[in-house]
């Protein structure tokens, strides 16, 4: 079942997020984007995904995670202490095709922690 996947820088103190791009793609949660090239994007998004990341690398971090509405990330985001939200989904990236852009989530591989809460 395909869903709304959101790329978005998270803020490390907190203080914010910002939508990168709204992709389709098979549910997925919380995970910390390290390499780009997992994603299986085609190779300009991946450049400019890559710009964005390098330059905002010292405060923001690279996420991806899936739900069904941009309320019910914002809720999540909430819950865990996040503040300053943006007012519309719009990402950073209007060039991109987001409805219509797969991603593979299978080859994403998530790092077992000791305690990840499920949402």
């Amino acid at each position: 079942m395909k869903t709304n996947v959101y790329l978005y820088l998270a803020k490390r103190d907190k203080k914010g997020i910002k939508i990168v791009a709204i992709l389709q793609g098979n549910p997925i949660n919380f995970h910390k984007v390290n390499d780009i090239k997992e994603l299986g994007l085609p190779q300009h998004m991946e450049d400019q995904i890559n710009q964005v990341k390098y330059n905002e690398r010292m405060n923001w971090e690279l996420c991806i995670e899936s739900f069904p509405t941009f309320k019910d990330l914002l809720n999540v985001l909430r819950n865990r202490g996040y503040k300053n939200f943006p007012t519309s989904q719009s990402p950073i990236f209007y060039e991109f095709d987001f409805y219509t852009t797969n991603i593979e989530t299978d080859k994403i591989v998530i790092k077992s922690s000791m305690i990840r809460k499920k949402y």
